[in-house]
């Protein structure tokens, strides 16, 4: 640590100073390396993102060919005029998430190229009952209660599936942290010119070592083979291009709350920033 308090990665040398056979000092020689492993581990994370890019690419050809398969099967049903109301809501439901994954797999290009994505007014209440369809097995499975806390807030120019995919891997984050009987809540309002979303948990939170950098690629919290550590990144991302903030919150309670703000202004401002 230097005097500051910051880090310091060193080499250090010692050499002793010898007047025939007697040593009569020591030679030390400090070199600060501290940039040098800086840039040391952005090249070697920008090369993991590189091949990720590489494979993400593929993946999103081979993803896309069964879900269009999956969008013409569900055309057909939905012209079945013996459908029930069941059946015709579970058909809409399965057309709308197959647009949703197929958005997805284009993402998955985000790793080698970013396309600005298309903006549209979004009412994130419905964003959220949306996700929370896709997760509410999940809570119900594991007896977990939800805390809904709506606002009346206005819309946002956004990307509502972008936004969806945030809040599904938050929500599935805190899911899997509070285990059987937990409770998870959810806040959703209006802060001057922005719109605040607090995800918050009672499980075990997230460990010190890793609060700094859990935003940062191939970092979690989970076993091996439960997690990519991407998802967060991925998250953070978003919220970024929407111009907002995703943090974790610095607290001593118990469990763990994100906070996301999001932008509140006009479309032609939204356009201006784009």
């Amino acid at each position: 640590r230097t005097l500051s308090g910051d880090a310091s990665i060193q080499n250090r040398r010692i050499t002793p100073l010898k007047d025939a056979d007697k040593v009569t000092g020591v030679l030390v020689v400090v070199e600060d390396i501290t940039e040098f492993r800086k840039l040391l581990d952005q090249t070697i994370q920008s090369e993991k993102l590189a091949e990720i890019g590489r494979l993400s690419a593929s993946i999103a050809h081979e993803v896309n060919n069964p879900l269009s398969i999956i969008a013409y099967a569900v055309q057909l049903l939905q012209r079945e005029e013996s459908s029930s109301d069941f059946q015709r809501e579970m058909t809409d439901r399965i057309e709308a998430e197959v647009e949703r994954l197929k958005s997805l797999a284009g993402g998955l290009l985000s790793f080698s190229r970013r396309d600005a994505a298309p903006r549209q007014p979004t009412d994130l209440r419905e964003v959220f009952e949306q996700a929370l369809l896709l997760i509410r097995y999940e809570l119900t499975r594991k007896s977990i209660k939800l805390r809904e806390d709506y606002a009346p807030i206005p819309a946002i120019l956004a990307d509502a599936n972008q936004l969806k995919q945030v809040f599904i891997n938050l929500l599935m984050n805190a899911a899997q942290a509070v285990g059987q009987e937990g409770e998870i809540s959810i806040h959703l309002v209006e802060i001057k010119d922005q719109v605040e979303i607090r995800i918050r948990d009672n499980g075990p939170g997230v460990p010190s070592s890793l609060r700094e950098k859990i935003f940062e690629p191939f970092v979690t919290t989970k076993k091996e083979g439960e997690g990519t550590g991407l998802g967060l990144y991925l998250c953070h991302r978003i919220v970024q291009e929407h111009g907002g903030e995703l943090r974790l919150e610095q607290s001593t309670q118990p469990g763990a709350c994100f906070i996301i703000r999001l932008p509140i202004g006009s479309e032609a401002s939204h356009q201006k920033e784009i």
